[in-house]
């Protein structure tokens, strides 16, 4: 059975859902399915519920969505409203998928989300030039190239001089690995 407040989520009951965590309810509180509220929003495509739950503290750090982080999956699906509220909320800006193969930086460069990039920047998110090189695939671009291709170059020329990157991994990169074509 579900509780108040997965049962206002169940029915994307905004109002509701303000009501019981004005009152103290937790956005974290389990129910006899074992779904929590979040979950369940986001499993329902309900993103306004979700942003409500992260907003009051749900505990986006140790819940997943198909086996990913919740920043992840936010940015996979290309949510912007959602993923920019995890990474105000503290989301590990470092944080890669399941895989391991890309981090939540490439991920936002692959969907032309320029906007995120740029505060995972903020965030101090590391991008480091080899391993955005060797981590290129036919699954997972350079940033730099996802960059230069989109003609992003004040983003780009953020990306390098806020990050951990090396000229010996931009010289690796433009010699090895740049194409743009």
């Amino acid at each position: 059975a579900l509780n108040s407040i997965s049962k206002a989520v169940e029915e994307g009951n905004a109002e509701q859902l303000d009501l019981l965590l004005q009152a103290g309810v937790s956005p974290d509180i389990g129910d006899a399915t074992g779904i929590s509220p979040y979950l369940r929003a986001y499993q329902n495509k309900k993103d306004d519920l979700c942003l409500k739950l992260i907003e009051a503290g749900a505990d986006h750090k140790n819940t997943a969505v198909d086996s990913e982080n919740l920043g992840v999956k936010a940015l996979q699906d290309n949510k912007t409203k959602l993923a920019i509220s995890l990474i105000k909320a503290r989301a590990n800006p470092r944080t890669r998928e399941s895989n391991g193969m890309r981090s939540l930086i490439h991920i936002a460069a692959e969907n032309s989300n320029w906007e995120i990039l740029s505060l995972l920047l903020d965030e101090k998110a590391e991008f480091y030039a080899d391993e955005d090189c060797h981590g290129a695939s036919a699954s997972c671009q350079s940033i730099l190239v996802n960059l230069a291709k989109a003609n992003q170059l004040q983003l780009l020329e953020k990306l390098l001089q806020e990050s951990n990157v090396y000229n010996h991994g931009i010289h690796h990169m433009l010699i090895n690995h740049w194409d743009v074509d």
